[in-house]
């Protein structure tokens, strides 16, 4: 007897491919979802690279477009929990996410003096390839200055 794919109300939708689905549907039962969905996910958060990089991208979607003031509200402290959430995760997968914005993850760029020194002033983590010069000469101008 050939075997019968399961009902589609017996097939299980994860929680974070549910809330990326849903993120474009706006209303009043769409935003409790929504809501029912993020507490879910800030209970069960992802544990991988991948999953956390989806779901933080799903929270600045609906940061950005809320349906209502407590899905924006719920959806900017989630974002406030991603540099603890990224730091959870092995530094294999905190590798994966480099280059990606996301709170906690390392940026590799060559940024203006202006851009870094307000990163500085700010307490940011910020660090100089030395490495990465091929003339360190060029740096001379700006040692003198802070000598």
């Amino acid at each position: 007897m050939p075997r019968r794919a399961p009902s589609p109300a017996l097939i299980r939708v994860p929680p974070l491919a549910r809330l990326h689905a849903l993120r474009h549907r706006y209303g009043g039962a769409e935003a409790r979802t929504k809501l029912s969905l993020m507490a879910h996910l800030e209970r069960h958060p992802p544990r991988s690279a991948r999953g956390l990089a989806g779901y933080h991208d799903d929270l600045l979607f609906l940061k950005a477009f809320p349906d209502e003031a407590v899905v924006h509200a719920a959806a900017s402290a989630a974002l406030a929990r991603t540099e603890s959430r990224v730091r959870a995760l092995a530094a294999t997968q905190r590798r994966w996410l480099d280059d990606t914005g996301m709170a906690g993850t390392t940026t590799h760029h060559a940024f203006a003096f202006g851009m870094a020194q307000w990163m500085v002033d700010r307490h940011e983590d910020a660090d100089i390839e030395w490495n990465a010069f091929d003339v360190p000469e060029r740096l001379d101008p700006l040692l003198r200055l802070t000598l």
